[in-house]
């Protein structure tokens, strides 16, 4: 989900300027929802690689609750889950 809003800029509006100093006073537009569909024939496929028995897993450098919700979505809340997550912020 992602929240919109937006302001009128004047004509000297200069787009190398740094952005903290367009974004404030701005006003709310709204909120705008996005959906990541499986492809039509993710679920078949699924269903086969489990039939053989193979161990199925998920690689993503996606946001951690997008790739447990496409899970979910794959019928793999059953199978023994672990999770790897890499942190690179040099603040820790």
């Amino acid at each position: 989900m992602l929240a919109l809003a937006h302001k009128k800029l004047d004509s000297a509006f200069d787009p190398l300027q740094e952005r903290q100093n367009y974004e404030n006073d701005l006003e709310f537009s709204g909120f705008m929802v996005l959906e990541n569909k499986l492809k039509d024939d993710t679920l078949d496929e699924i269903r086969v690689f489990k039939k053989a028995q193979y161990q199925i897993v998920i690689i993503t450098g996606d946001n951690i609750l997008t790739a447990i919700s496409v899970s979910y979505r794959l019928g793999l809340k059953n199978i023994k889950q672990y999770l790897l997550v890499e942190v690179n912020d040099s603040k820790l």
